[in-house]
């Protein structure tokens, strides 16, 4: 068995930088196999007949990640924004007193979505640095098994599973309830049977199956209505907060 494992300290990298800490970051990976042969009791010769071979392979890699983005002050999620360019009411076109947007003209949804899932600001000129990990799993198991049943005919059976996971809190939008997370599994079986006719024939058949089950990406299932909205979304696998672009 193999293993392999490396880990940086990015707190030591950001002050070395004069910067913020950053996460660390973290490989692992792990290989093992096995095969040797069986033996089958009442078989001639029945330590030479079945053999079987099997292998995993698990790989880990956390990485930080540093993203930086401009947010709202608490002042401006108020509706106060003096001191910055003139906003202008959509409905007349002239610019707010003070500029300074009433609280009834806030709308509550806006609102909410604001306080739950943007942040303040952690740094200067309203901007808030974040250093999340970003996680990747792979794991792969393998089988096979051969069956001498003379020295012209033959089995083959084998089975594999692979199953991988990602996950990254910057994926999907900028500030996303849930990041994105997206999980795949692949199943595979094939077995054949191998006669050898005569020195100039050889029939070979076989049959396989493989299955695929991935969600590529895994939503936030939050209820619309809990934040005020006045509908729900119709595919429960796409449940969550609509995408909101703000330009």
């Amino acid at each position: 068995m193999r293993r392999f494992r490396v880990a940086l300290l990015g707190g030591l990298i950001g002050l070395l930088l004069h910067a913020s800490p950053v996460a660390s970051i973290q490989l692992e990976q792990v290989v093992t196999d096995l095969s040797s042969p069986l033996y089958v009791t009442n078989a001639h010769n029945g330590s030479n007949r079945l053999f079987m071979f099997g292998y995993f392979e698990g790989f880990k890699n956390r990485q930080g990640v540093t993203d930086t983005r401009t947010v709202l002050s608490a002042a401006q999620r108020g509706g106060d924004f003096s001191g910055a360019s003139p906003v202008r009411d959509p409905l007349t076109g002239q610019p707010f007193a003070g500029n300074v947007i009433p609280s009834d003209r806030i709308s509550p949804i806006a609102k909410q979505i604001l306080d739950q899932y943007v942040p303040l600001p952690n740094s200067a000129a309203n901007r808030v640095v974040r250093s999340p990990d970003v996680r990747d799993t792979r794991e792969q198991f393998g089988s096979r098994f051969d069956y001498r049943v003379n020295d012209r005919h033959s089995l083959l059976g084998r089975y594999m599973i692979g199953h991988t996971r990602n996950v990254n809190p910057l994926g999907g939008s900028n500030f996303s309830p849930a990041g994105n997370t997206a999980v795949a599994t692949l199943q595979d079986v094939m077995g054949s049977d191998t006669w050898l006719l005569r020195s100039n024939m050889i029939n070979v058949a076989w049959a396989s199956f493989n299955r695929i089950a991935a969600n590529p990406t895994v939503t936030s299932g939050l209820n619309l209505q809990d934040l005020g909205f006045a509908y729900s979304g119709t595919n429960p696998a796409a449940a969550g907060l609509p995408f909101v672009t703000v330009t």
